[in-house]
Formats: C-alpha cells, sequence, structure tokens
C-alpha cells in the first residue's frame, strides 16, 4: 500500500494508510505604525519595521529594532488577543547593556532601562497566549450586519444588513486594506450583489424644465459611508413635444448634475419614447445618504416616465 506503514500486531501484520496534513495559513505581518495597525508611544521610533504577528499555534512573535527615550517607555501595544497571561520579561539585543522588555497581559511592549537616542531588537521576543483552539483566529470568512471594530489588514467578511434595501437584499464580500486608504473606508469589496430598486409602472408628470422626484420615490438609502458606483435608466415619453428628456440620480436631495448623475435623450417627434441610461460614481457619501432617481421633462407638456431604476454597487466602505 503507498503511503502507509506497516505494523506488527497480535494478529499479524497490519497496513495503516498515512493522510497528508491540512495546511493552515500563517497570518501575515502586522507593522506598528502603518495604517490600521498599533501605533508606536511617545518618542518611540522605528529604527527598522517593527513587526508582530500570530502563529496558527497560538504564539506570538515580534522583529524589528525601535529607536527609543530614556528610562521606561510603552513601545507599544499589542492588540486584543495578542497578549499573554501574564507579564513576560527578555533581555534584547541592544546598542548598549541594560535594557530590558517586558509584554504584560494587556498587550503593552514595555522597555525599561532604555538609553536615550539607542534602540532595542524586538527579535527575541515569542510567547504563547495560551489559546486552546488550533489553528488561532478565524478560519472562516464571517456573516456580519456591522462591520467588525479594529479589524486587522486582509481581514476579510461578509456583509449583510438586517433587512432588504429597496428591491434587493445585497451581500457583499469584503476585505480591509490597512495600507492603500487612509480615509477610514478601508473595506474593499470584492463581490457580490448591488441594491436596487425599480419601478415597472408608468408615472404621469407635467415637464417644466426643472428635476422632479415623482411617486412613489425611486430611492436607496445607503447602508454605510463609502464610494459607490451606479447605473439608472428610465423610459420617457412626451405626448405634446419634441424635446430633451432627462434622468439623473439625486444624490442627498441635491439636482443631479453633472457627467455621471443625469442621462439625456432627444425625444424627436411628440408620442415617440426613448430610453436613456447612465453611469456614474461617487467619492465619499456618508451613511444614510439618500440616491434618487429623478427626471426632467425638458420642455412644458405632458409626459410620463415608467421603468425608473437605479443599481448600487458599493467600491469601498467603512
Amino acid at each position: 500500500m503507498p503511503n502507509a506503514i506497516r505494523i506488527k500486531t497480535a494478529s499479524g501484520w497490519q497496513d495503516i494508510a498515512l493522510q497528508a496534513a491540512a495546511s493552515v495559513n500563517t497570518e501575515g505581518w502586522h507593522t506598528v505604525g502603518a495604517a490600521g495597525e498599533p501605533a508606536f508611544g511617545s518618542g518611540v521610533t522605528a529604527a527598522e519595521p517593527v513587526q508582530f504577528r500570530k502563529r496558527p499555534d497560538g504564539e506570538v512573535e515580534l522583529r524589528g529594532r525601535a529607536n527609543t527615550p530614556a528610562g521606561t517607555s510603552t513601545l507599544f501595544t499589542l492588540p486584543s488577543g495578542y497578549a499573554p497571561s501574564a507579564t513576560l520579561r527578555w533581555v534584547p539585543r541592544a546598542s548598549a547593556s541594560g535594557p530590558v522588555l517586558d509584554v504584560n497581559n494587556v498587550g503593552q511592549v514595555i522597555g525599561n532601562s532604555l538609553l536615550a537616542g539607542g534602540w532595542v531588537d524586538l527579535a527575541c521576543i515569542r510567547f504563547s497566549t495560551d489559546q486552546v483552539q488550533f489553528p488561532a483566529g478565524v478560519t472562516s470568512v464571517p456573516s456580519v450586519s456591522s462591520l467588525p471594530s479594529n479589524p486587522s489588514h486582509g481581514q476579510e467578511c461578509y456583509y449583510i444588513p438586517a433587512g432588504p434595501i429597496g428591491d434587493s437584499y445585497p451581500a457583499w464580500h469584503l476585505r480591509w486594506d490597512a495600507a492603500r486608504w487612509g480615509d477610514g473606508s478601508q473595506w474593499e469589496f470584492l463581490g457580490g450583489t448591488p441594491m436596487h430598486i425599480i419601478d415597472d409602472n408608468s408615472r404621469a408628470f407635467t415637464a417644466n424644465n426643472a428635476w422632479q422626484n415623482l411617486s412613489p420615490e425611486v430611492a436607496i438609502t445607503l447602508p454605510l459611508r463609502g464610494a459607490y458606483q451606479w447605473r439608472g435608466r428610465a423610459n420617457m415619453y412626451n405626448n405634446n413635444v419634441a424635446a430633451s428628456h432627462y434622468v439623473g440620480v439625486s444624490v442627498g436631495g441635491a439636482n443631479p448634475s453633472g457627467y455621471g448623475q443625469s442621462g439625456e435623450v432627444y425625444v424627436n417627434n411628440a408620442g415617440s419614447a426613448c430610453t436613456p441610461f447612465f453611469f456614474g460614481r461617487s467619492a465619499q457619501l456618508a451613511a444614510s445618504t439618500k440616491l434618487a432617481i429623478w427626471v426632467n421633462g425638458g420642455a412644458s407638456g405632458s409626459c410620463a416616465a415608467r421603468g425608473r431604476t437605479i443599481e448600487i454597487y458599493p467600491i469601498r466602505v467603512g
């Protein structure tokens, strides 16, 4: 038998099949002072990148060199889940003899007997967190109705709102990127379903060369702060005169304006219809901002709009 060992038992020789161990991903290094990561304490800087990570067996290890002030100072604080159960001490390699390093049960990395303008090497620090589960941390991507607090670089989640948005039940696969964005909206959209709403009925209105929000309103209220992209449409019908027709998205109650917020089509015969489409994207928008489909008949007269639709995807949120 291939991939087996043979052992002798009371009943004779037996072959025991061997199975390959499942691979386990190791967490990437966290860099102290980087966006979304722990900050250095007062007077502490990096002589070379100061980093830490938690291994699948629950052990935390550090590396890198830190420039230090004199005396006793907290170099930085490890996040929750990265601390030992009691204070531990190491004597590090340093620019001169004397300094010692402690890591306490709340994750503070503390330097003692430090030298002003000196440095300490953190590569000596490695300790157990006394976890009882292997491997450490999350082994599958969780589904959440609110974004996780204090995420780490590369962390993922499926964001599923508690209820429907418009006509949709969106589910978004998101990943936190601590290095690429610095404005708080650092959950990047990896894939999922859009938010959308549609009104299939014909809604009559009187054109007056102004934007109108028809009833019932076709709108979506954003669940999270972030940058979004959208596409919209409506079938526009003019009963009286040839005219340009507009369909657009109102952002927060403002008139649609500019490229990406409206689409124009010229209905060149009274009584005819056309369907303008438009695409757009936003910069940062606040949570609870309303995006609605508005119409503009372009000339006085009797008009109608049917199939008003808006579909919205996140770009990044947070």
